[in-house]
């Protein structure tokens, strides 16, 4: 979906933009919060990549209609965050997991709480291939565009 010539800052603008939207599809769609919450979004700070993020997210605000619910998007640094520190070692921990199950090219040890969350069976892991990828940018065709003009 990135241009071929495209720079890895590029690339990595892209990634988070689209990981932002499926994070808040989630949120909004699956885990639900009551009607009366608004949910405000802290990403981390990373260079480069506020701008199209927060075009991602008003994208998705207004797409489906959340000016309501969804307050806004700030940017942080992950040292003054823990929840952002708890998200990256989610992360961490969900590459593991589909490196133990689904690639199985090496083993890596699984935290035991993460062994506890998995057991409540409230995480959504999941990893796209790139028909997976090339599908969803058909189903989102009015996103804002990339690379960013």
């Amino acid at each position: 979906m990135c241009p071929a010539d495209a720079h890895i800052h590029h690339v990595k603008r892209f990634a988070y933009g689209m990981l932002l939207v499926a994070c808040l599809n989630d949120i909004m769609f699956m885990f639900r919060p009551p009607l009366r919450e608004r949910v405000h979004v802290v990403c981390e700070e990373l260079e480069g990549v506020e701008g199209f993020a927060r075009r991602m997210f008003d994208w998705f605000q207004r797409h489906n209609d959340l000016e309501g619910r969804l307050r806004g998007i700030s940017f942080r640094p992950k040292a003054s965050a823990r929840g952002l520190q708890a998200a990256d070692m989610l992360a961490y921990e969900g590459y593991k997991h589909i490196t133990n199950t689904m690639v199985k090219a090496e083993h890596r040890p699984v935290r035991k709480l993460f062994q506890a969350l998995l057991a409540k069976e409230r995480l959504a892991i999941a990893y796209a291939l790139e028909p997976e990828i090339r599908n969803w940018q058909r189903l989102y065709t009015d996103l804002p565009p990339w690379p960013p003009q």
